[in-house]
């Protein structure tokens, strides 16, 4: 049996946590494409776009009483922007999950997705889809099962590091060859053993961010992949943190573009919401940090809060915007609630 959820800690005051920086402006609501049920009420969905659509893909969904009451699912739907609208494509042949993750190959019109948990099983398979149909590939060794890795894939590799198992966070990492259609363990991550942190492809080569173990981290981590022999590089390099006063966080969301990474949302260093939605550029050629416009938060009826961030919401870029649905807030001293309202922003590329 998998281990139970880790409980969240205490969360500290708000006046313990750094001062927010001034607002910037928020971007446009996306009002035209509105949460689709039954994805709605979610945490810990996956997004991603293919072929000109969005998509959502499993994730635990919310039950009715308390926050964290969920069930699994298998739903799987995809979004329409001429339309505007959302259509269920059917479930997810690798059964009902939470926890799972995936990323959008960069050159073969293709997502990878897999690992996760259900209420029995902490998973370690592969499956590839390609807008069509999903084909299910070899899935990692025994011992590598694992729920909320780092994924991203890359040149002829997908790569996997961290997460959580039936031991406790893990620091291991793996690669699948795509041609070969077969696993191999690469380095460790060097740093503290983790669970949900972010990952993105910087410069072409896998980056992992933040996340939780002993606490919430704030360093990043490159493997690098040598395109001329196909091989990994056996020193994991360590990157530029954060800058200085920004928290660690984990549990966001992330994606790719323009040859940058970026990371969006997520709990901060008490393991809830952030007092922003805030929105980072990673820059791998300056090693370097920018901070974008935080996305807006939501307003639950007779509280003052105007905005923050999401533990575990779902996003994918589409036609030059990022879309952001799902996850759950939680804010020190409020009870924790679903956000229904979707948003996109221009991405400044």
């Amino acid at each position: 049996m998998p281990p139970p959820l880790p409980r969240p800690r205490t969360p500290l005051p708000l006046s313990s946590l750094q001062t927010p920086p001034p607002s910037l402006s928020p971007q446009p609501r996306l009002s035209s494409s509105p949460t689709p049920p039954p994805l709605r009420q979610t945490h810990h969905t996956f997004g991603f776009a293919l072929g000109g659509y969005g998509h959502l893909v499993t994730g635990s969904k919310y039950g009715g009483s308390n926050a964290y009451a969920t069930t699994y699912t298998d739903a799987f739907e995809r979004y329409d922007p001429a339309s505007g609208q959302w259509s269920a494509l059917g479930p997810f042949p690798g059964g009902a999950r939470s926890y799972a993750i995936g990323d959008v190959h960069p050159s073969l019109a293709s997502v990878y997705f897999g690992f996760g948990r259900s209420a029995t099983v902490i998973f370690r398979d592969l499956w590839r889809y390609d807008g069509t149909s999903w084909t299910q590939l070899a899935s990692c060794p025994p011992g590598c099962e694992r729920f909320h890795p780092a994924f991203v894939a890359l040149q002829t590799k997908v790569f996997v590091a961290a997460g959580s198992s039936y031991g406790g966070n893990l620091k291991s990492a793996w690669a699948y060859d795509i041609a070969r259609d077969e696993w191999e363990q690469l380095p460790d991550l060097p740093g503290m053993a983790r669970h949900h942190p972010y990952q993105f492809l910087a410069a072409g080569q896998p980056h992992v961010f933040g996340g939780h173990g002993n606490g919430i981290y704030r360093d990043l981590f490159r493997w690098t992949l040598n395109a001329g022999t196909d091989s990994w590089e056996r020193q994991v390099t360590l990157r530029a943190s954060l800058p200085s006063g920004a928290e660690g966080r984990v549990a966001g969301t992330q994606f790719s573009a323009g040859g940058s990474g970026y990371v969006l949302s997520g709990d901060g260093q008490d393991h809830r919401s952030m007092v922003q939605g805030e929105f980072w550029r990673y820059n791998a050629g300056t090693d370097s940090w920018e901070q974008l416009p935080s996305h807006p938060g939501a307003s639950r009826p007779a509280r003052a809060v105007a905005r923050a961030s999401r533990w575990a919401p779902a996003s994918f870029v589409l036609g030059g915007f990022v879309y952001l649905y799902n996850g759950l807030q939680r804010l020190p001293g409020e009870d924790p609630f679903y956000p229904t309202t979707a948003y996109r922003f221009q991405l400044p590329l």
